[in-house]
Formats: C-alpha cells, sequence, structure tokens
C-alpha cells in the first residue's frame, strides 16, 4: 500500500511540474514562467527525500532531487516506491498526511489561482510580486527582461540557502543518530527483534552520517581553501591601494579659468576690490617696479576672505543648515567666521596651539567656535574631520586644497593682470598652494608669457619638495618659522595638479629675509605685514629670483594679522640682520670715570646704546677691570664698522680707557 501511495504522490508531483510548465509567462511570450511564477525551494528531508514546497504551503513527496521535467519524475518512480516501502507511515507524512486526490486538486487550484492572479497583475500595470521566502518586489515596476534577470538571480540566492540548509539537517541527522545509538546500546539486551532492526538502521545511519561528515568536510576544505586564496588576494590588493593612498589624491573636477571667472561674479558683492600701487622704495631696492597688491585690506587682514565666501555660496540648503568646520592657523579661520556669520552658517573652526593669540581671539570675536588643538594645520584638520565632519555632519571647508577656495583666490590673479600694464612676474607666497593656483589659472591665461615665482619659507619647503617628487609629500617642520601662516607640511594635492605645469620657478627664504622685509614694508610703505604675507617681498629683496631687473613686478601682500609681541621680536631680529643692532663687549677700568669714557665714546661715533651689562665676578685677568656688554644701535653697517674701529684704535693706544675686546667683539 506504501508504495502505490508513493507512485501517487510522485505522479501528482510530475503532473504539477508538466502543468507548470504549459503556462506561459505573460510579460514574456514564449518563455516557460515555472521559474518566474513559483517561487520554490527544495529542502531536504530524512533518508535523501526532497520536498517540493509551493508559495501556498502545499507539498508533494518525490524521489527526484533537482529535475522539474515530468518524464524525469514518471522514470523515477519506481526507485522512489522502493524507497519508501520501508515504512509506510513515513511515506504517508511525507506525502502530506492526506487523501492523495484531495491533495492533487489543492495543488491544480493553488496552481491555477497563482497563474491568474500573474496575469492580473501583468495587464493591470504590470506590477510583478515574487511569491514566497518574503522576497516581493510589490509596487516595482519592472521593464521587459527585468523579471528573468531578477528571478534568476533569486532562484541563485535560493540554492545556496538551500546547500546550507541541507549541511545543517545533516548535521542534526548525524548528532540525533548519534543519540539513538547510545538509547539503542542501552536496549540492545532487552529485546533482539528489536536490537536487529535497530543495528540495521543504526548502520544505515552510520553510513549516511559518514558520507554527510565527508561531504561536509570536503565543502569545508574547498571552503578554507577558497577563503585563505580570496584572504590573499584581498590582502594583496588591501597592500596595493594602502601604498597607493600614502599619495593624496587630487578632487575632481579640477578648479579652471571659468570657475575662477564665476568665482569673482560670485563674490562680487561680498568682497570690495583692493588697491595694487607702485612702491618707489622697494622698486629702488631691488631694481625693478614693484608692485604690491594690498590685500591686508580687507577686513580680516588677509585675501583668504575671496575663497571663503566663495566656498560658502557654493553650499546647499541642506550644508549650510548643519553647518560648516575648518582648520588654520588664522587668516582662513577668521574668513570662513566673517562670512559664514554673515551669511548665517554655523561655523566651528580649530586652530593649532601655535596660532597667532591675536587671530584666535579675533575669530572667537566674529562669532565661531574655535578649537585649540595640535602643533600644526594638520593635527588640527584631522581633529575637525573626526569631531565635526564625521561626528556632527557639517562641511569641511580646506583652506587651500578646495576648488571652490582656489578658483576664490584667483581673483587676485584677475586684477593683478587688469591694474598692472605689461605685468611680466607675479611673486605669490605659498604655502598649501590654492593661491599659487588660483593665480597661475587666472593670469597665464590671460597672459601666458607671465612668469609665476611661487616663494616658500625655508623651513617648510612643501611645495618645492613636492615638485621635486612629482607628488605630494609630507614635511617635517624644522622650527618655528615667521610665515607661520604658509607651515603646511603637506602641499594640497588639488593645488599640486592645477599650479605644477603652470608655475615657473620655487624659490625659498630665511628667516632672516622674511624679518628683514617685514621691517621694509613698514619704514617705505608704512604697512605691518605677518611673516607669510611678506614672503614675496623678502623673495624681491634679497635677489633670489633670476631675471627681473627692469621688469613689472607684482607682489600679492597677503595677510597683516601678526601678534603685537611678535612684531617687536621681528622687528629686533630684523635690525640685527639688518646690521642696525649690535652686541659687543670691552674689558674696561673698575676705577671712578671707566664706564662714563666708555660712554662718551660711543655717543661720539653717533651710536645710541639700548643696553649696558657689568661681568665683574667671570673677569678673572684683573681685579680692578670690568666687563661691559653694550647693545647699541647704528645706522647700518657701514656705521658699525666705523665705531669698531674707533675701539681698535684706542685699545692699540693702551691709555687705559678700553683696555680689550671682551666675550663679544665686533668683527
Amino acid at each position: 500500500m506504501s508504495a502505490v501511495n508513493s507512485r501517487v504522490n510522485v505522479s501528482i508531483a510530475a503532473r504539477a511540474r508538466a502543468r507548470a510548465h504549459q503556462l506561459r509567462c505573460p510579460l514574456h511570450p514564449g518563455v516557460s514562467s515555472c521559474s518566474s511564477i513559483l517561487a520554490r525551494r527544495r529542502r531536504r528531508g530524512p533518508q535523501g527525500r526532497s520536498s517540493l514546497l509551493f508559495p501556498f504551503g502545499f507539498s508533494c513527496s518525490a524521489s527526484s532531487s533537482s529535475s522539474s521535467d515530468a518524464a524525469e519524475a514518471e522514470e523515477t518512480a519506481p526507485a522512489a516506491a522502493e524507497t519508501s516501502s520501508g515504512s509506510s507511515s513515513s511515506s504517508s507524512a511525507a506525502g502530506g498526511g492526506g487523501n492523495p486526490s484531495d491533495d492533487a486538486k489543492k495543488i491544480f487550484a493553488a496552481m491555477d489561482l497563482a497563474a491568474k492572479e500573474l496575469v492580473e497583475s501583468a495587464n493591470n500595470s504590470k506590477k510583478v510580486t515574487e511569491a514566497g521566502n518574503g522576497l516581493s518586489t510589490r509596487g516595482m515596476i519592472l521593464p521587459d527582461g527585468e523579471i528573468i534577470k531578477k528571478t534568476s538571480e533569486r532562484l541563485k540566492d535560493e540554492e545556496t540557502s538551500e546547500s546550507n540548509e541541507d549541511d545543517e539537517a545533516a548535521d542534526k541527522t548525524t548528532s540525533k543518530k548519534k543519540d539513538d545509538d547510545k538509547s539503542d546500546d542501552n536496549t540492545a539486551s532487552s529485546s533482539s527483534s528489536s536490537s536487529s532492526s535497530s543495528s540495521s538502521s543504526d548502520d544505515e545511519a552510520k553510513s549516511s552520517s559518514s558520507e554527510a561528515k565527508d561531504t561536509k568536510e570536503k565543502a569545508s576544505t574547498n571552503s578554507s581553501s577558497s577563503s585563505s586564496s580570496s584572504s590573499s588576494s584581498s590582502s594583496e590588493k588591501k597592500g596595493e591601494s594602502a601604498s597607493a593612498s600614502e599619495i593624496p589624491q587630487p578632487q575632481t573636477p579640477l578648479p579652471t579659468f571659468e570657475t575662477v571667472s564665476t568665482a569673482a561674479f560670485r563674490i562680487r558683492n561680498g568682497i570690495r576690490r583692493t588697491r595694487t600701487s607702485r612702491s618707489e622704495a622697494l622698486s629702488e631696492l631691488a631694481e625693478c617696479n614693484l608692485f604690491l597688491k594690498h590685500e591686508h585690506d580687507l577686513p580680516t587682514g588677509s585675501f583668504k576672505e575671496r575663497g571663503a565666501r566663495n566656498a560658502l555660496l557654493c553650499l546647499t540648503d541642506e550644508q549650510r543648515a548643519k553647518g560648516v568646520t575648518c582648520a588654520s592657523a588664522g587668516n582662513h579661520a577668521l574668513a570662513v567666521a566673517k562670512h559664514a556669520v554673515d551669511l548665517g552658517i554655523t561655523a566651528n573652526v580649530v586652530m593649532p596651539t601655535t596660532a597667532p593669540l591675536t587671530k584666535s581671539s579675533r575669530c572667537a570675536q566674529k562669532g565661531a567656535n574655535v578649537v585649540l588643538h595640535g602643533e600644526t594645520i594638520a593635527d588640527a584638520a584631522l581633529y575637525a574631520k573626526e569631531h565635526y565632519v564625521e561626528g556632527k555632519g557639517m562641511t569641511y571647508i580646506n583652506g587651500f586644497d578646495d576648488p571652490a577656495i582656489i578658483a576664490g583666490a584667483g581673483t587676485v590673479g584677475l586684477e593683478l593682470v587688469e591694474d598692472v600694464e605689461n605685468l611680466d612676474v607675479i611673486v605669490v607666497p605659498t604655502g598649501g598652494g590654492g593661491l599659487l593656483a588660483g593665480i597661475c589659472l587666472a593670469a597665464k591665461t590671460i597672459k601666458p608669457s607671465i612668469r609665476i615665482i611661487a616663494v616658500e619659507a625655508e623651513r617648510m619647503p612643501s611645495f618645492s619638495e613636492a615638485m621635486k617628487a612629482g607628488h605630494p609629500v609630507k614635511l617635517k617642520l624644522t622650527g618655528a618659522t615667521l610665515a607661520d601662516g604658509l607651515a603646511v607640511p603637506c602641499v594640497g594635492p588639488t593645488s599640486l595638479a592645477v599650479a605644477a605645469p603652470l608655475v615657473d620657478e620655487c624659490v625659498t627664504v630665511t628667516e632672516n629675509d622674511i624679518a628683514i622685509a617685514v621691517l621694509r614694508l613698514m619704514e617705505t610703505e608704512h604697512v605691518v605685514q605677518e611673516g607669510a604675507g611678506a614672503v614675496g617681498v623678502a623673495a624681491v629683496l634679497a635677489g633670489v629670483i633670476s631675471d627681473i631687473k627692469g621688469k613689472n613686478v607684482a607682489v600679492p601682500l597677503c595677510g597683516g594679522n601678526i601678534d603685537t609681541t611678535v612684531l617687536g621680536r621681528v622687528i629686533d631680529r630684523a635690525l640685527v640682520s639688518d646690521e642696525r643692532l649690535a652686541r659687543f663687549s670691552v674689558v674696561v677700568s673698575d676705577r671712578p670715570g671707566g664706564i662714563a669714557r666708555l660712554t662718551r665714546i660711543v655717543a661720539d661715533a653717533g651710536a645710541s646704546i639700548k643696553e649696558i651689562e657689568h661681568e665683574r665676578a667671570w673677569q678673572q685677568e684683573d681685579l680692578y677691570a670690568v666687563e661691559v656688554i653694550l647693545t647699541v644701535e647704528v645706522r647700518g653697517g657701514d656705521h658699525l664698522r666705523e665705531l669698531r674701529d674707533t675701539f681698535n684704535e684706542i685699545i692699540a693706544n693702551n691709555d687705559g680707557t678700553i683696555i680689550s675686546w671682551g666675550s663679544y667683539r665686533v668683527e
């Protein structure tokens, strides 16, 4: 009876598959819709049987493992009958537990209903619903060809999940059979018939368990080898990407002359045009026609306002609502703070701890939230990105490598070319490279013959090193520099990509050169510049730029934000470098009138004593002598040498007024 039931069940399954294959997809005539209409899944049951699950909950047992063809199902019926003859109860359970004819009616009714629903859905709106397993495309209109594509993808996923389920079922069967072995061993002595039945069952279970175990081990081995090879290839790729990621990549698209022109139009109402004037005194010193562009006249004291306003005006409404953040030594932060407040945007700025106090305090006065962090701009930038961009979703505005910043800075070049007739050379202070890139785009497009000279502080030549290497190179600051605004350890990749093909020469200036330039601007132009703003003038006066004699040379004065205390030290250093402040020591008699005669000699020479110090304890040669250290101000190098000659003559006369030179002497 069990064999008959099994044959009937298999026949029902075969007829169901044949009926399904007769249906055609209404959206794609000629294509069998058995796969696209019914979401099928095979689940392996005990003793290797398969259960064909329909989306309506009816199942039909069959021993065929994968074929959906009716002829194959009929051919496998005898084998299924033999497999199921061992136990009528298990066969009955696998067959659905009811009258076979009733099952067949339910199956055909369900399939007819499925086909009817699909036809109606296709005729109405071509909206397709994939039944079963919770994978639904309800409400999605699929174009021609997408149904088959999505269905095939789904079936592949199902096959993967089915194989995983098969492994889990095999594991469960193995553990269950092991438990049966133990119970059978305990009850073996009670009944011989039971024992024989159990032993045969145990043999079958062990056989299937060992087979399942072998299969699983092979699959595990293949999986592990595949995983290891995948992991190794992945690690190799990771290594390649890691090495490539060490070189910063420029942002795309790169800014162009058109973006600079657009920026000039965009910021025209918020940024006033700065003056360009010829310096008579500096032109005479440099032996060229030197024109100065007074960017320090802008409200925040630097050219950074141009790029900051342009970048802020490029933000979307959503970005404006969340706010912006930036990292800067001061000028960019001031510019972002001012124009963000003007435009109603929240600004959080991060400054390195080495930033001038005047800049950090003024930035806070503008209404921005100021945070001091790190020793360099790079440290401040990392903090801003971690805490404000990733933490609060704010937009980070790079001070020199943002395309909008570069475009805004390029408007300086547009004005220079217009202001200076027959302009030959533009000398550009360079740190991160944003101003240089913008001026290159503007000036070289309008007048390709203009020479662009990049000037950097000798202690942080990030652009020069990048030009040599062909890509941005991160440097370490070798010491504090007066040009703190240019102390960028790594030039911007976008700025480098724009400026590298257009810049004509790169030069560096020393700390003394910068200090003297600040002093010259104060004395001749009555202009106070910070170190970074004066490096262009420093390069011109130091003579490090080739072939500028008699040429029309323009230099932007980039910023005038300098601490008062720093300004005092800069002036003193500049006076020393200019040989206008000197320090020396002489040994004089420690008797009454000895120091008076010394000061009279200095006064008669036309020098001014700034400081005087006595050293008695360290003067070991003569108990009645004292070393006097003098700091004097003179007119220059020639005047200082005249004073030296006077002292040499008095010492040679040995009249007792001045005994000898001390620890410090004028060479």
